[in-house]
């Protein structure tokens, strides 16, 4: 799998045939095919973790191979141009500080789970679902809210996808949880 993932990379980036504008969208759906990946590899409860973190990993690299690639063919390497991109996009320019902070939290996050996996594993719920609701909120707006066409639809159906396997997730905690509650004896009068 790695293999095959560094081949598209080099494609999408290095031959000819590709147009800019393909370039930064093949990069860019590498990129979100490993986050969706480890999202639902970590909601049904994947074992082991280091094949997840591997994939979370290659997605971390994928997206700055992304915005580099995006910055060379889209930006002409300003920033001026990528925040007048977001402008244009969104209405709000300076949000290009939330795609940026996105970059730099995939790459911590990853770099975490290397440096310190047991730690990275036992981190409070809070924090992780904080980095992890983040990341999604800004994946379904980069792939639903400000994209059209077959882009939107199959971001649609991955969330839905995604929420399905967090429902299923839920419903088999419930059902764990309640199998091993003792019954309960009401006191009789």
């Amino acid at each position: 799998m790695l293999g095959l993932t560094w081949l598209i990379l080099l494609l999408a980036i290095l031959l000819p045939d590709f147009s800019g504008e393909t370039r930064v969208r093949l990069t860019a759906d590498l990129a979100l095919a490993y986050w969706w990946l480890v999202v639902a590899g970590r909601i049904i409860g994947i074992r082991p973790r280091p094949q997840l973190r591997s994939l979370w990993t290659l997605g971390a690299i994928s997206f700055v191979i992304h915005v580099l690639v995006s910055f060379h063919e889209t930006h002409g390497w300003s920033h001026a141009n990528a925040v007048q991109h977001v402008h244009d996009v969104s209405g709000f320019g300076p949000g290009i500080v939330f795609s940026h902070l996105f970059t730099l939290l995939w790459l911590l996050d990853s770099a975490w789970w290397w440096l310190a996996p047991t730690r990275y594993e036992q981190r409070s719920r809070l924090l992780d679902r904080t980095i992890h609701g983040y990341m999604a909120f800004l994946v379904f707006n980069g792939t639903v809210v400000y994209e059209n066409g077959p882009i939107r639809w199959i971001g649609l159906i991955a969330f839905a996808g995604l929420g399905v396997l967090l429902w299923l997730a839920r419903r088999r905690q419930s059902a764990q949880h309640s199998a091993t509650e003792l019954p309960t004896i009401s006191p009789t009068t």
